[in-house]
């Protein structure tokens, strides 16, 4: 038996080359760069479609004024027809033709201030109607200070008399006072010159009377009594003022001095601080008394008593 010839069984077929899955920084890689090229694009995009949005908008014509309608005469116009109306323009780029510092006709040509920001425009309206100052200023009339300025140095009389009479005879010296006062066409108010720790109480008259009558009233004056001129004084009426009420303010000063120095030494339920209490009152109703005259007229003191 001839053997059978067993052929060797043929090679498998040798695998091509084995693809894997590409690498993780090549696909990041290529990823970034469809990116970046996506947003080139896009902003190329944009900046073309805003040159033709301001070459259009230059081209444009200004928005029709609008008119509103006519009121009749007499008729009062609204707060909105009275404020002016402001067309919405929109801002354009620096540099473009009606731009901030375009050259005036020439479109497109850049200036110096082009890449700068546009300054801002200012919106308002002004107040309608007559407008109050804003520090008020009260002009005086020069008339009226002159006039005042004349009779503060206008010249007045102050004349100071005493009457020395017995005490039965006060009260008919008094009254004699009094009417020369109303005889001249003045007019006469009595005072006391509140007693005080140094001087005695005294008792006396200012006569307000016409200036041109005090030549005449002095005369009359001089026959009551035992009587004398103690002072004559001519001068400004503000220094007569301060002359007239000294007296009494010195009265008053003398009291209140003598008040502190009992109130140092006594309690307030004191009989003795009662008593200067009493006192400094009736001082300060006597200078409260104290009539005020003109410039053109005279004054006469007139002290009564011993």
């Amino acid at each position: 038996m001839t053997p059978t010839e067993i052929s060797p069984a043929p090679a498998p077929a040798s695998p091509g080359p084995r693809r894997g899955k590409p690498p993780a920084w090549l696909l990041l890689a290529i990823g970034t760069v469809l990116g970046a090229a996506v947003t080139l694009a896009i902003r190329s995009q944009g900046v073309a479609d805003s040159g033709s949005k301001t070459t259009m908008r230059s081209d444009a014509q200004p928005p029709p004024a609008i008119r509103t309608p006519e009121k009749a005469p007499g008729e009062e116009k609204s707060a909105e027809e009275e404020t002016p109306s402001v067309p919405d323009v929109q801002a354009q780029e620096p540099g473009t033709e009606g731009g901030p510092g375009a050259p005036a006709g020439v479109p497109g040509v850049p200036s110096a201030g082009a890449g700068l920001a546009p300054s801002p425009t200012i919106l308002g309206t002004l107040p309608i109607g007559p407008m109050a100052p804003v520090n008020p200023v009260v002009i005086d009339d020069s008339a009226a200070i002159a006039e005042r300025d004349k009779a503060a140095k206008a010249p007045t009389m102050l004349t100071e008399i005493r009457i020395s009479v017995s005490p039965a005879e006060i009260e008919p010296a008094a009254a004699k006072v009094a009417g020369i006062a109303k005889e001249a066409g003045g007019s006469s108010s009595s005072f006391t010159e509140v007693a005080t720790k140094e001087v005695k109480e005294r008792r006396g008259f200012l006569l307000v009377l016409p200036a041109k009558k005090l030549k005449d009233a002095t005369q009359e004056l001089l026959k009551i009594g035992i009587a004398s001129i103690l002072d004559e004084w001519i001068g400004p009426a503000a220094d007569r003022a301060v002359r007239v009420e000294r007296p009494l303010r010195d009265v008053l000063h003398n009291l209140e001095s003598e008040q502190n120095a009992l109130l140092d030494r006594y309690l307030e339920d004191s009989p003795y601080i009662a008593d200067v209490n009493e006192r400094v009152e009736a001082a300060r109703r006597e200078l409260a008394r104290v009539p005020s005259a003109a410039a053109d007229k005279a004054i006469v003191r007139v002290y009564v008593g011993r």
